[in-house]
């Protein structure tokens, strides 16, 4: 009787352990923003990027970041070590990001890498998902084509394929005369719903977007409405201004934008513009 209990408690270890590892779930690539676009040689640009793991994103062994390929640039930041490492003929020492020292750069003949501006910024406040700051300056080597950029990520288990998640090109085009330039703004988002781990939208959404001058309370000095916009994967990209005029906005203070999905109410916390749109006071 007493053999039979120790094979029956072997047994069922074996099991529990079984499952335990086939819970497992492996990484995967999020998304990236900017999606696409194009900068001048020596022009710091903020890539912004997110990598989900449904264990937790702390179970994330590294995360990588690839534009044009590996001989042309690839770093990874090894969350464990809390370290950025640049690869070079082979990765390098690592640096940690948020390093203030003017020397704490990774280089090579197409990239800088800025690592005081790198890194996962504070306050992360999704379980599942880490975001990374990467603050790149492309030389005029880059110059011509559009480079891919992909992405990379391992956990203890599994590590996902590269992904490309978009294009950067680098030209010397002079920016567009104050007349050129549009009366509209650009916006992106991730759009998730509520569920754990926060799943990707897809379909078509109605959304509304509204300026303010102030974070929290005020009244809209702008709106406009956009019906049936498709979601894929979660992205959201509109222009804005294209339906309803910013009309009198001079855009030489603070503005914030709220963004509504269908009647779900606003969400919190409004956006806070950057200075791109800012460019729009040089038509007036």
């Amino acid at each position: 009787m007493f053999v039979g209990r120790k094979i029956l408690l072997t047994i069922l270890f074996c099991f529990i352990a079984i499952n335990a590892f086939a819970a497992n779930s492996p990484p995967q690539i999020g998304t990236i923003m900017p999606v696409n676009g194009t900068s001048l040689p020596d022009e710091k640009v903020i890539f912004t990027t997110t990598y989900t793991d449904l264990d937790g994103w702390n179970t994330l062994k590294y995360v990588q970041l690839r534009i044009g390929g590996r001989e042309t640039f690839e770093v990874k930041f090894v969350r464990s070590l809390n370290m950025l490492f640049f690869w070079k003929d082979g990765w390098g020492d690592g640096v940690a990001p948020g390093s203030p020292a003017p020397s704490d750069t990774f280089e090579n003949d197409y990239i800088i890498l800025d690592c005081a501006k790198s890194g996962p910024p504070p306050g992360q406040t999704d379980p599942y998902t880490l975001t990374m700051e990467w603050a790149i300056t492309f030389k005029d080597t880059m110059l011509g084509e559009a480079h891919p950029i992909e992405l990379r990520a391992r956990d203890p288990k599994a590590i996902t394929p590269w992904t490309q998640k978009g294009t950067w090109t680098v030209s010397r085009l002079l920016p567009p005369l104050p007349s050129d330039i549009p009366k509209v703004l650009r916006f992106q988002g991730i759009l998730r719903d509520n569920t754990v781990g926060g799943a990707l939208l897809d379909g078509d959404f109605n959304l509304a977007f509204r300026l303010y001058d102030v974070v929290e309370g005020g009244i809209p000095l702008w709106q406009e409405e956009h019906y049936n916009v498709l979601i894929e994967n979660g992205l959201l990209d509109v222009e804005l201004g294209n339906d309803t005029s910013f009309g009198n906005l001079a855009f030489d203070i603070g503005y914030w934008l709220g963004v509504e999905v269908g009647s779900d109410g606003e969400m919190y916390p409004r956006f806070k513009l950057t200075s791109v749109p800012y460019a729009i006071k040089m038509v007036e």
